[in-house]
């Protein structure tokens, strides 16, 4: 019989887009940065186009509370 796991959330955050990688630095001294890439397909019928933007957010987390800080983001 498997073993359930579980788990707990720390925070959330609202990307506005779907998640598309979440990545934790592994350098040395910034284990606090998190890079969270994000997209959203739409379709414009009329037009007979997809569209695609693409978004790329760094993130601080820090703190014994995970407060969270936008450092920058960038969208296509």
């Amino acid at each position: 019989m498997a073993e359930s796991a579980c788990y707990k959330s720390l925070h959330s955050f609202d990307t506005d887009y779907t998640a598309d990688a979440v990545e934790w630095c592994p350098v040395v001294g910034y284990q606090d940065l998190l890079l969270c890439a994000t997209y959203q397909l739409v379709t414009e019928v009329a037009l007979c186009l997809l569209v695609h933007t693409a978004c790329c957010s760094i993130f601080s987390i820090t703190g014994v509370s995970y407060l969270t800080t936008e450092l920058l983001s960038y969208c296509n």
